[in-house]
């Protein structure tokens, strides 16, 4: 979902067996695109793309790129790069960040 000059939005997320079917991204608009029509995006499960790493990793790209695989999340006004990564115990998963961007490891 772009804000832009505003939206009405309201979430009601039903789960099942304690798990949520869906996560927002979210990001902070630079000024100058704050006025900008809003809208609205669902990515489905299957539009995701997945990367198998021959470490053990297994990443599903929402957003950004890796091996070449482009994530669905795309042509939004900040550049978001949002990876679900899944590793197996005692594997490894190096993925190099660029310049002035930070990381949010989430569990």
């Amino acid at each position: 979902m772009t804000a832009g000059s505003g939206i009405i939005h309201q979430e009601m997320p039903k789960g099942s067996n304690g798990h949520m079917g869906g996560l927002p991204i979210m990001g902070e608009s630079p000024f100058d695109a704050q006025n900008e029509e809003p809208r609205y995006r669902e990515v489905k499960n299957e539009q995701i793309p997945e990367v198998m790493i021959d470490k053990g990793a297994r990443i599903r790209v929402i957003s950004g790129e890796v091996n070449e695989k482009r994530g669905p999340v795309r042509d939004i006004v900040v550049d978001i790069e949002y990876l679900d990564v899944t590793m197996e115990p005692g594997t490894e998963f190096e993925h190099a960040i660029m310049k002035g961007y930070r990381c949010l490891p989430m569990l």
